[in-house]
């Protein structure tokens, strides 16, 4: 199964994700956990400044949106069978998940979630294709 494809059709260049149910729970869980890691540190690090605070609040948005986008999707529970659903993202939004996928690296080491560590792994590897050339610490 092809992991994504560029939507050469449109002038954003969006990039359609092909996924089953079970890489769809995967996106919702890598949307989860960072918006549970972000409220955490806003609500209870008290050690941070109003700057930072601000900056957390603006990505706690960008994984609700990217959350709720990704629950939009999931199939009735008497949808039946496995069925391929393709979730079109604009590129902005997908490089900025592929520079989150190294936290979520590090939290499936942690706790031993080597299922989702292998799927998180291989999608780094695949969008690196994309976003090989772009410095992290200039894009978020």
């Amino acid at each position: 199964m092809e992991l994504f494809s560029l939507d050469s059709s449109v002038e954003t260049n969006d990039i359609k994700l092909t996924v089953n149910s079970e890489i769809l729970m995967f996106w919702i869980h890598f949307s989860s956990f960072h918006l549970h890691w972000r409220g955490y540190e806003v609500e209870d690090n008290e050690d941070i400044d109003d700057v930072e605070r601000e900056h957390l609040h603006h990505e706690l948005q960008f994984f609700d949106f990217l959350y709720h986008k990704f629950l939009m999707y999931v199939p009735e529970a008497d949808g039946g069978g496995e069925h391929l659903i393709i979730i079109s993202l604009p590129l902005q939004v997908v490089e900025k998940i592929f520079f989150e996928l190294d936290d979520f690296i590090q939290y499936c080491q942690i706790y031993g979630e080597n299922e989702l560590l292998t799927i998180t792994k291989n999608y780094k590897s695949t969008f690196a294709t994309l976003f090989q050339d772009i410095n992290p610490n200039t894009c978020h």
